[in-house]
């Protein structure tokens, strides 16, 4: 087990190099991630009994519950601007180890129409995993229509109907999926970043960190 644990590290922290290279520039040598593979090994041990009882805490439907070893869960969400005429995406990634990778937070113009600004940020939630590279995913949202639309079967040619089967596609190349619904209760870290995101002037990724205004929401 404890190998494994160490390929399952090591294998995130070559994901993460990836991403700091790809997103912010940043280059980490291949010994520098040894060094933090063999610095984080300790510490996910003594962490194992702290994660384990949050864990046992979160049994609770409207509690949010960390995904199987080696997925990623990814939780979205949307917010409208109805002045501004805005649609804000909120994109929370957190791996089997409770720990947020990546975030997001984007806008766009858009109707005032809260099922588009859902379908929006979905489609924009998966694209997102797509970029990564990640190929075992969950996706959970609060909206139940855009959740059962994109587990459905039946094709609209309605404007969220096309982003619905825009998502579909892509989430034939990511690999291993679901998508669930969840309370908003559930999805507050993903309703909290899309809000953020209107007061913002462009897109804003964070990786292997997360933005100030979710601090109080991961305790």
């Amino acid at each position: 087990m404890e190998d494994q644990t160490a390929v399952a590290l090591t294998t995130k922290q070559l994901w993460h190099m990836r991403n700091k290279w790809v997103f912010e520039s940043q280059f980490l040598s291949p010994q520098q991630v040894t060094k933090q593979v063999s610095t984080s090994l300790p510490e996910l041990h003594m962490l194992k009994g702290v994660q384990e009882k949050k864990v046992s805490l979160a049994s609770s439907p409207s509690q949010w519950c960390k995904p199987f070893f080696n997925h990623y869960k990814i939780n979205w969400d949307a917010a409208i601007h109805k002045v501004h005429c805005r649609v804000g995406t909120g994109v929370v990634i957190r791996d089997w180890n409770v720990c947020v990778t990546t975030t997001l937070r984007s806008t766009c113009a858009s109707f005032l129409d809260p099922l588009l600004g859902e379908a929006i940020a979905a489609l924009r939630a998966v694209k997102f995993c797509a970029e990564l590279g990640l190929r075992t995913i969950i996706l959970e949202g609060d909206s139940l229509n855009v959740v059962n639309a994109i587990n459905g079967q039946e094709e609209s040619w309605s404007l969220v109907g096309l982003l619905i089967l825009d998502i579909k596609k892509l989430l034939k190349q990511v690999g291993v999926w679901q998508v669930k619904h969840v309370p908003r209760q559930t999805n507050a870290v993903a309703h909290c970043l899309a809000k953020s995101s209107l007061d913002l002037p462009e897109k804003s990724i964070h990786v292997e960190d997360y933005p100030h205004c979710i601090h109080n929401l991961l305790g």
